[in-house]
């Protein structure tokens, strides 16, 4: 699929194999491999993260968030389909 393509719920997405990185306490350092750009995640975006290692619906890691944080739907959806988007625009992230 093109990773271009728009982000809804019905989405898969997983991990770009264009990244390597490790977790330093509760957060995520990465280098792109391709471009040498360095990226940092806070201790949430981390957690989405971890649920990006096999593809996944948008809509199952909203629901695995919202088990874990206390945060209604609509806040929790409109958050990770902005910071998945942040995510695909830098080629963090391909659509499956």
């Amino acid at each position: 699929m093109d990773d271009k393509q728009i982000l809804t719920l019905e989405t898969r997405v997983a991990r770009s194999e264009r990244l390597t990185g490790s977790q330093v306490d509760n957060e995520w350092v990465m280098i792109d491999l391709e471009s040498g750009e360095y990226y940092g995640l806070n201790a949430i975006a981390s957690d989405i993260w971890q649920l990006l290692v096999e593809p996944i619906r948008v809509a199952d890691l909203c629901a695995d968030l919202l088990r874990r944080y206390d945060v209604d739907k609509e806040r929790c959806e409109g958050e990770v389909l902005v910071l998945l988007r942040q995510m695909q625009e830098k080629r963090m992230l391909r659509v499956v």
